[in-house]
């Protein structure tokens, strides 16, 4: 997130701080951790991926919609996005070296885990 990557603290997680009210803003960089305060709700995230293998990911507590998915030296366009009938999901696959947008309403307060699993 914001060019930085998610970096595990496996002796105290990023989810043993947010209940100990431990603000996002005093997390480190690398624990990828914001608050979303739009009364619009709607969020959009580009999943960027620098390697060659296919990688799922997931998001709990939300559906989106799948906007654009892009190959390596391709960038996103908005004007390309699907937005009459991107398929929904809580699971996709980036493909290696390529990058999806994805969108989703912001409407489950608390906590949101999205993830990908190296295999």
């Amino acid at each position: 997130m914001n060019n930085s990557s998610f970096i595990p603290q496996f002796n105290d997680p990023t989810i043993n701080k947010i209940i100990r009210h431990i603000p996002p803003e005093e997390l480190p960089k690398e624990q990828n951790s914001l608050i979303f305060d739009n009364k619009n709700g709607i969020v959009e995230i580009a999943l960027w991926n620098n390697n060659t293998d296919e990688h799922p990911f997931h998001m709990h507590g939300h559906v989106f919609g799948v906007m654009f998915v892009g190959e390596k030296n391709e960038y996103p366009d908005e004007k390309k996005y699907n937005k009459k009938n991107p398929v929904i999901s809580d699971n996709v696959t980036v493909p290696g070296f390529g990058y999806l947008v994805i969108r989703f309403i912001a409407d489950n307060p608390g906590i949101c885990l999205g993830f990908s699993l190296s295999y």
